[in-house]
């Protein structure tokens, strides 16, 4: 079984090359548009601690509004950042409540025993 004779070709057998595309080639690809000034991510450090002392404190709130930052630096770091505000708002909120009951229950002489 035969395909027949090849179509005609020009010198060298394969013809000739084909014209150059504009602009010279496949040169480098446009620039992204810009996007303006992106955020830098929020500090996961911070969000670490604040989960860190939230829970060790006893104070749940803190902790999981540390998880929330943690979670969220990356992809949404304003909210991150407001999370870590209001944690660490909560953590002092925590500790100068017990503070205060410490020094109240002190002042207090609930910590005295009495005889009869």
């Amino acid at each position: 079984m035969s395909y027949g004779p090849p179509p005609p070709q020009g010198p060298g057998g394969y013809g000739p090359p084909p014209p150059p595309p504009p602009g010279g080639g496949y040169g480098a690809p446009p620039p992204p548009p810009n996007m303006g000034p992106s955020e830098p991510p929020a500090n996961k450090g911070a969000a670490i601690a604040l989960t860190v002392i939230g829970f060790l404190c006893c104070n749940l709130l803190s902790g999981v509004l540390g998880i929330v930052a943690i979670v969220t630096a990356e992809s949404n770091p304003k909210a991150s950042k407001i999370c870590q505000i209001i944690g660490w708002i909560f953590v002092a909120i925590g500790i100068v409540s017990s503070i205060l009951y410490f020094f109240l229950v002190a002042a207090s002489g609930a910590g005295t025993t009495t005889t009869y």
